[in-house]
């Protein structure tokens, strides 16, 4: 028979490129949770989410959305697996920061261990101009949350 851990990286590449693709919410986080030890799935739902939030509108339904269907979640677990990888970390620093315009996502960010996360990706890839950019943004959205400012 095949390799377990072929199979395993077949599936794994499938659902990196069925991420990339989709604009279903549900199928994205469903297939992150999946595959959490893929750092290209995890990059690539975060790339997603991030751009499925990039309304500047914090009352963004997509927003809402993904943090109803356990986004946050998603998008910190994704940092905390892969906390080496620069473009997991721009990429959920990027998320954290649409998600974090709306002030319910803010707080519940915060409450999940967010501003951690950002602050650790960003000590991770001191060199990196997106990492540092996208953490920045994302700090400041998540300060504008009158209770995680004092964080």
């Amino acid at each position: 028979g095949v390799p377990l851990e072929l199979l395993e990286t077949v599936e794994a590449l499938a659902a990196k490129k069925r991420v990339k693709e989709s604009k279903d919410i549900g199928l994205i986080i469903s297939l992150m949770g999946a595959h959490t030890p893929s750092a290209g799935v995890q990059e690539n739902g975060c790339v997603s989410l991030r751009g499925l939030t990039d309304d500047k509108d914090g009352k963004d339904p997509n927003k809402m959305a993904v943090a109803a269907k356990g986004g946050i979640e998603a998008v910190l677990t994704a940092m905390g697996a892969h906390e080496s990888i620069a473009g997991v970390q721009e990429n959920g620093c990027g998320a954290v920061r649409n998600l974090a315009r709306n002030a319910e996502n803010a707080a519940a960010i915060a409450a999940q261990g967010g501003i951690a996360a950002v602050l650790r990706a960003m000590g991770a890839h001191a060199s990196s101009a997106e990492v540092q950019e996208n953490g920045c943004f994302a700090l400041s959205n998540l300060s504008n949350n009158a209770e995680n400012a004092a964080a």
